[in-house]
């Protein structure tokens, strides 16, 4: 009996699984089935266009329609947004930037920052020994003393117009010079305590307690990373198409996901004579942080942009020995012909030209089949 309902169980069991595995298998096998009809559904538009195509191309290559000219295609001239651009590598400047050197010679008797730690304007970031001052102020402010005295009471003298003008005049001479000479010593003081000129960050500690520092001789650097100036060096042959204000793409190698827009903030007055180019300068926020001193930049300068040009595919332009020209669609009758036009190019971006002299917006070029007429051919239009 046992037995009995084990193997009830167990066909049940598998019935069960069987059930659920037929499920799977339907439910995906109809979902492979809609993806295989859409799939169908794309390579029929497909092959339906191809068709039309072809139907096209055959009935143009009749007998009866080849008599009637060349095949080509045409397109209608548009006034288009047309831009050029051109690319140039520039490097970041930090705004302020600072090289912390002292006024004055003397040995370094405490650093109170360390790299990487961020400063306020006037924060005091060391200290050097001031012994030999202090011990001249104290002997200055002694003498002071002497001289204030001996001034007051000759002062007093003269007032009563008993002592003699020498002696009060010398009086006040000495105390006027020990007053000039504590104030000397009293900003050499100040000179000895180094402070910074700017807010950043301490980006370099050259020195080390103990050691000697000199003028001229740096100390310490402080940056500010809050602003850049970005720094490119153009051709001289750009100069004309530049101009403050002009918008500017940047591009970073560094960090390919970071990209910002902004304008010309100062064009350089002089030409570079071993490169022939001219400074051209950005400001730069730096919102992130990212950016860093002397980081490279990829800059794309916009020097020339019209909302309405006319505009040809650059491909179906020829040369010869009068210039550049193409081929437009004039009408002779019923019949189309090949008309050559020469033109007088601008600027060309990627695979378009802008076209200054020679067509019109309205009329119809030629820009398949191109390399197949001369002037006056017959035509067949697709």
């Amino acid at each position: 009996m046992k037995t009995y309902k084990m193997n009830t169980i167990r066909l049940f069991s598998l019935l069960l699984s069987f059930g659920i595995l037929f499920t799977a298998c339907s439910t995906n096998e109809i979902e492979e089935k809609k993806t295989l009809l859409q799939d169908k559904k794309g390579e029929l538009a497909t092959l339906l266009v191809e068709i039309k195509t072809l139907e096209t191309e055959l009935n143009a290559l009749s007998p009866e329609n080849k008599e009637k000219g060349t095949i080509v295609k045409t397109s209608l001239l548009k006034p288009e947004e047309f831009s050029h651009s051109f690319e140039v590598n520039a490097s970041l400047e930090a705004v302020q930037s600072a090289l912390i050197s002292p006024e004055m010679s003397g040995q370094v008797t405490k650093i109170l920052v360390k790299e990487g730690d961020y400063v306020q304007i006037d924060q005091v970031l060391a200290h050097l020994n001031t012994r030999v001052l202090e011990s001249s102020i104290k002997e200055i402010n002694v003498a002071l003393d002497l001289a204030n005295q001996m001034y007051n009471r000759q002062q007093k003298l003269w007032d009563q117009e008993i002592g003699s003008e020498i002696d009060f005049l010398t009086a006040k001479n000495a105390k006027e010079t020990l007053e000039a000479k504590l104030n000397t010593l009293q900003s050499q003081m100040d000179m000895a305590i180094i402070t910074s000129p700017i807010q950043g960050i301490v980006d370099q500690v050259a020195i080390k307690e103990g050691e000697l520092a000199m003028p001229g001789m740096s100390m310490m650097q402080v940056v500010n990373i809050s602003e850049f100036y970005l720094q490119a060096d153009v051709a001289e042959a750009h100069l004309a198409s530049l101009k403050i204000g002009d918008p500017v793409e940047i591009y970073f190698p560094s960090f390919p996901e970071l990209n910002k827009t902004s304008k010309i903030y100062r064009i350089g007055q002089v030409i570079n004579p071993e490169n022939r180019s001219f400074l051209a300068e950005i400001k730069l926020k730096n919102t992130k942080g990212q950016l860093k001193p002397n980081m490279l930049a990829l800059t794309r300068f916009i020097d020339f942009y019209k909302k309405d040009a006319l505009v040809v595919p650059t491909s179906i332009i020829k040369n010869d020995l009068n210039g550049p020209y193409l081929y437009v669609i004039q009408k002779n009758g019923d019949a189309s012909v090949a008309q050559k036009v020469y033109i007088e190019t601008g600027y060309t971006m990627k695979d378009r030209t802008h076209v200054l002299k020679g067509i019109e917006f309205g009329q119809q070029i030629i820009v398949d089949g191109y390399n197949k007429v001369v002037n006056g051919s017959k035509l067949l239009v697709l």
